[in-house]
């Protein structure tokens, strides 16, 4: 568990970002606050971990112990858990166990290597979940572990070439734009360089300029009309081609 903050205000005064990790799966939990004290710790963990899939009603301790009935209802009250009104959290289940267009895995399946089990297939219950039990379950997820290495390796490559597809299709509409010496530019305006009083219709460029020389990749050094040299290199970005 991390407390991130202060952070630039966001929406509600929320300045602070609270941060759990799962140690085996790497999956991350996160939420934003206004303060981080043990209320907010609480509220976490209750929504974000315990109630992530609904209202635990068997519940494994560390010592092998089963919480149901009565324990279940004390262990709720213990971390102010409403049986009536906690839900669920669907969204979060199925951000985990959809497939992914890069990948073509879920999440949930190239953490553990499997496909998940998500709570209607406990709750009707499916065959998969009511024909099997702990023992035979144990050994096939073990195995599942061993070839996760290679389902993430397929992903990656999956991965890999999306993006080369994608760069692919964005580089079609892309027109580059090369500047020559002693071209005529128009150089961009920032907001903190403009005259105040001028306020949003102040033009949003401003030249024209001479290119000087080429100083790399995509930089170019400027001058004024009159030959001055203006300070520092500008990104071809900041810069346009200005039609007499």
């Amino acid at each position: 568990m991390d407390i991130v903050g202060k952070l630039p205000i966001a929406p509600g005064e929320k300045v602070f970002k609270l941060a759990m990790t799962n140690c085996f799966s790497k999956w991350i939990e996160a939420d934003s606050y206004m303060q981080v004290i043990e209320k907010e710790v609480i509220s976490f963990i209750r929504i974000n971990i315990i109630c992530r899939y609904g209202v635990p009603t068997d519940i494994v301790c560390d010592n092998g112990t089963l919480f149901v009935g009565r324990k279940t209802k004390a262990f709720c009250a213990e971390w102010n858990i409403n049986l009536v009104t906690s839900t669920p959290r669907y969204p979060k289940a199925n951000d985990m166990t959809t497939p992914k267009t890069s990948t073509g895995q879920t999440p949930y399946s190239l953490v553990n290597g499997c496909k998940a089990l998500i709570p209607a297939e406990v709750q009707v219950p499916m065959l998969r979940y009511s024909l099997n039990n702990i023992e035979a379950n144990n050994s096939p997820m073990q195995d599942n572990l061993v070839l996760t290495e290679k389902l993430r390796d397929a992903a990656k490559i999956r991965t890999t070439s999306f993006q080369q597809a994608v760069t692919r299709t964005y580089n079609k509409n892309v027109n580059i734009r090369v500047f020559r010496e002693e071209d005529l530019v128009l150089r961009k305006l920032f907001p903190n360089k403009k005259e105040k009083p001028a306020g949003k219709l102040a033009p949003p460029w401003e030249g024209p300029y001479l290119i000087d020389s080429i100083v790399g990749q995509r930089a170019y050094k400027l001058q004024t009309l009159k030959g001055e040299i203006i300070p520092r290199s500008w990104n071809l970005t900041h810069l346009k081609l200005f039609h007499v």
